[in-house]
């Protein structure tokens, strides 16, 4: 490889001349329509998304295996209350037998070199995982001019156990320098690196907040004909403090985040003019938006990421000939 170690016959280009992933995916569902205005249903699907290469830049074409999983869900849909309110509840689970994670894994006894590390870093590929949630939204026609919309999720993750190693601690220092003595596939005992071991099972996914909610409130109704048309628009939503990594560490968590934006459109009688006002994140909340510590973790590399704007006002006129 690029350090100049023998490559196990293995783990050479020959994967990425010979891998391949196929395989056949269904869903099976069932509806039962009690009324004309509502509606219960379950569906069971396969999900499979193909692997990929690793290793190129060590000179290596590792195939990592695909991602799999069953996806179980079922819900209601309908129109309650004289029809001014619509709702639709659903409730899933996702069993992952295969699930994608970067991170760090134990090397083989045949990629062991005496003082580099036990762990290298690859795609791993986990079973075991889970995420389980209940998602609701609807809309309430409060009267002829006000409409309420919204929308909550409720999801929970777990991680599959798996071992691997990580940079930093909860205290936001490196992990302490540590050995052990482990057996190649010679039968040598040999002393590598194990600085950092983890076993991250039952952590919650990437960029998977518990909670999250939305709602948009409008006001819409006709104005004197000399008036021409209105409407306005508010949307308020909540994002609940999320993690950026498998470590969940609160150190590398994103806070919770609020928005609220309002906007006004109005036209002229024959629709001549058009005036669009809006003002965007009026609680003027920056949040992180995209965030990886592999990018940097304020802790072994300044921390790099992505941010939301600022609050923003603005005005848009159109006229059409």
């Amino acid at each position: 490889d690029a350090s100049g170690n023998p490559i196990p016959d293995s783990r050479t280009f020959r994967d990425s001349k010979v891998a391949d992933w196929k395989e056949t995916t269904g869903n099976i569902g069932v509806e039962y329509t009690p009324t004309e205005n509502m509606m219960f249903y379950g569906r069971i699907a396969k999900g499979y998304r193909p692997g990929g290469f690793t290793g190129f830049g060590a000179q290596l074409g590792e195939a990592w295996d695909a991602e799999e999983l069953v996806n179980y869900e079922g819900g209601i849909k309908g129109l309650f209350f004289d029809n001014t309110v619509q709702l639709e509840a659903s409730m899933y689970l996702q069993d992952f037998s295969a699930f994608w994670v970067q991170s760090g894994r134990r090397r083989t006894p045949a990629e062991i070199r005496p003082g580099e590390s036990l762990f290298t870093g690859e795609t791993v590929v986990i079973d075991g995982t889970e995420v389980f949630g209940i998602e609701i939204q609807g809309a309430w026609r409060i009267n002829e001019a006000w409409t309420l919309r919204g929308f909550y999720e409720y999801s929970d993750s777990s991680l599959g156990s798996y071992e691997t190693n990580y940079c930093c601690t909860p205290a936001g220092t490196t992990a302490a320098a540590s050995t052990r003595d482990v057996t190649d596939d010679e039968g040598n005992v040999v002393s590598v690196i194990d600085t950092g071991i983890a076993n991250f099972g039952g952590n919650s996914l990437r960029n998977v907040p518990k909670h999250k909610y939305s709602a948009t409130l409008t006001w819409n109704t006709p104005l004197p004909a000399v008036y021409g048309y209105l409407d306005l628009a508010t949307i308020l939503s909540w994002r609940d403090i999320m993690y950026v990594d498998e470590s969940n560490l609160d150190l590398y968590s994103v806070p919770e985040y609020t928005r609220w934006d309002l906007r006004a459109n109005w036209a002229s009688p024959n629709g001549t003019f058009r005036v669009t006002g809006w003002v965007s994140n009026m609680l003027d909340e920056v949040a992180v938006q995209a965030y990886s510590p592999r990018e940097g973790n304020g802790v072994t590399g300044p921390i790099s990421g992505t941010v939301t704007d600022e609050r923003r006002v603005g005005v848009t006129f159109s006229y059409q000939l």
